[in-house]
């Protein structure tokens, strides 16, 4: 949601130190920090205080809705009142099964399906994130730190590459382990049914090194992942809002108001079939400012309040602009580039 948002892009660079968001002030697995680094580094490496400070720019309550959208039936303690930030570090009840689920959905270039257990079923689809933050998904997670006995295997050696996330819950009571491929999705859950610790043991070390065995037992013919391809994978090439992420709502860091999209407005059907392109017009916000399509930017215009985005095919699209001191605006348009 930050990637199509327009506030984060792979190589952001975002702060992990100590923050505090009302009362909660959330410390890493290993109760250090790793200072200054990527959002690509913070992914990877599954620091707290980034995903945290993410979630209330996007919105915990507009996270738990969105997962609720896909299919996943989320399950909060009781008393919890509205979903707050300890969703982003597992605040929540959610089932392997949903979680795989959600990860096949990343894998489908974020097209959520609900899971099918017979080949009568019928699964409708919903769309949970744009392909290029689902694409940036992808190419962070293939490069998650490998589990102990497998990081002497280098990415060129291995069998398929695959994406992959690890967790473990508060008081090592649960170890999970999600990845995906081209072609399958494997979720690994270890732990004891009544809900016993199990110090020592946690994602990584645990059910990692069974997800990865898995998908070696799975056939290959087909399992092929795409190139990475990440644009602008140097900080410095990123248009200015988007070099480093800034935690503090607009509102509260300057009196300039954010943009405003003029064109298009709002829900428009927008007829691109000449080939002529989208006229892309804004005001105000703190210049320049930076265009986006789906939560990629535009590198070629970036800097203008007037531009022209020209469509590569009919569907719904998002087209978002931020400035300088992360000040957005987005609008959701419906584009026809065909009779």
């Amino acid at each position: 949601m930050g990637f199509d948002d327009g506030v984060i892009h792979p190589a952001t660079l975002i702060d992990d130190a100590p923050m505090r968001f009302g009362d909660y002030a959330p410390r890493d697995f290993e109760r250090s920090f790793q200072g200054t680094v990527t959002v690509r580094e913070a992914l990877q490496l599954s620091l707290n205080v980034p995903a945290v400070a993410v979630t209330e720019r996007v919105g915990a309550v507009r996270l738990v809705a969105s997962l609720r959208a896909a299919g996943a039936t989320l399950r909060f303690p009781r008393l919890s009142g509205a979903p707050s930030l300890p969703v982003a570090l597992g605040g929540v009840g959610l089932s392997l099964a949903d979680l795989t689920m959600l990860y096949a959905d990343i894998a489908d270039s974020g097209t959520g399906r609900a899971l099918r257990f017979t080949t009568a079923a019928e699964s409708g689809s919903t769309r949970l994130m744009s392909a290029t933050a689902a694409r940036y998904l992808r190419d962070i997670l293939v490069g998650s730190p490998l589990p102990p006995g497998w990081s002497d295997i280098t990415a060129g050696e291995r069998r398929r590459a695959v994406a992959f996330k690890t967790g473990t819950s508060y008081g090592f009571r649960d170890a999970w382990a999600v990845g995906f491929s081209a072609r399958y999705t494997v979720g690994v859950w270890v732990g004891r049914a009544d809900g016993t610790p199990r110090p020592g043991h946690f994602g990584r070390n645990t059910a990692a090194p069974i997800m990865l065995k898995l998908f070696d037992l799975l056939a290959e013919q087909g399992d092929t992942s795409p190139p990475t391809n990440t644009e602008a994978e140097n900080g410095a090439t990123l248009p200015p809002a988007l070099r480093h992420f800034r935690r503090e709502p607009l509102a509260a860091s300057h009196t300039i108001a954010p943009p405003q999209i003029l064109f298009p407005p709002d829900g428009a059907m927008i007829d691109a079939r000449e080939g002529t392109g989208v006229a892309l017009k804004a005001e105000g916000g703190n210049g320049p400012l930076t265009w986006l399509v789906d939560g990629t930017p535009l590198f070629a215009e970036r800097f203008a309040a007037d531009t022209f985005w020209q469509p590569t095919g009919s569907g719904f699209a998002r087209i978002a602009v931020v400035d300088t001191e992360g000040g957005s605006a987005a609008v959701r348009v419906r584009v026809k580039t065909a009779p």
